[in-house]
């Protein structure tokens, strides 16, 4: 799911069967660190949107 950040363009990947999720963003080496709050809000939107608990 790509999504725009600051101006720039980031991806998450969500692995819903091995429940995991990959951010990918070519300019920050931990983009979860860099992005926190804003995947936080993605994530959640997400799980509410699949029924994900």
């Amino acid at each position: 799911m790509p999504f725009v950040l600051q101006q720039h363009w980031t991806c998450i990947y969500f692995a819903l069967k091995d429940n995991n999720i990959w951010v990918i963003d070519s300019m920050y080496s931990d983009p979860l660190a860099q992005h926190e709050r804003p995947i936080a809000n993605v994530v959640c939107s997400v799980c509410v949107m699949f029924h994900v608990a």
